[in-house]
């Protein structure tokens, strides 16, 4: 699967990125909540984005500060779950509160083409942070328009993926971290 789609323009209101330095994953107006990191647990959030673009920093929020300097990983794959970038292995993000940004080689990104950010979190020390995510309600908003293709799910998870792997295997849906895909 190629991870393409076909966005007709009475669509294209539906994936804009609104004009900003990158786009929101996954897309859409989600119900919120705080999600505590589980150690060695990756994250992945849809998006498709409606131009070109250019990025290199994933941006998250930390609403609880992890009690260690715990690491994390970021980074971009398609709609294969093949990765295309990571930051590697990152300390000093999850120790205080507020939004972060950890940055990875800049990649270019094709309109209305599926793509997943990333995000993991390897061993936790002390106290597990706690991201700003959506909530996904047991599952079931990840599935809302299919669970037949990866692809076609919003929000997924993966154990034993901390650094993020090549290519994870998924375990499913889960609320996830509200992310940002950075072009600057």
């Amino acid at each position: 699967m190629s991870g393409a789609i076909d966005n007709p323009p009475s669509l294209q209101r539906l994936d804009r990125d609104l004009g900003l330095p990158g786009i929101i994953a996954p897309l859409g107006t989600w119900p919120s909540t705080t999600q505590a990191a589980t150690a060695n647990r990756a994250f992945f959030m849809r998006f498709v984005p409606s131009r070109v673009m250019t990025v290199k920093a994933l941006r998250f929020v930390v609403t609880t500060a992890a009690g260690s300097d715990d690491a994390c990983d970021v980074g971009i794959y398609s709609a294969a779950m093949e990765r295309l970038r990571s930051s590697g292995a990152k300390t000093g993000q999850l120790n205080s509160q507020g939004v972060k940004s950890v940055e990875f080689t800049s990649l270019e990104l094709q309109p209305n083409t599926v793509y997943f950010a990333g995000l993991s979190v390897g061993t936790i020390g002390t106290t597990a942070v706690q991201f700003a995510a959506i909530n996904n309600f047991n599952g079931f908003y990840g599935d809302l328009f299919s669970s037949g293709t990866t692809a076609q799910r919003m929000m997924l998870f993966a154990s034993t993926a901390h650094p993020l792997p090549a290519s994870p295997t998924i375990a499913g849906t889960t609320p996830t971290p509200w992310v940002a895909v950075a072009e600057q």
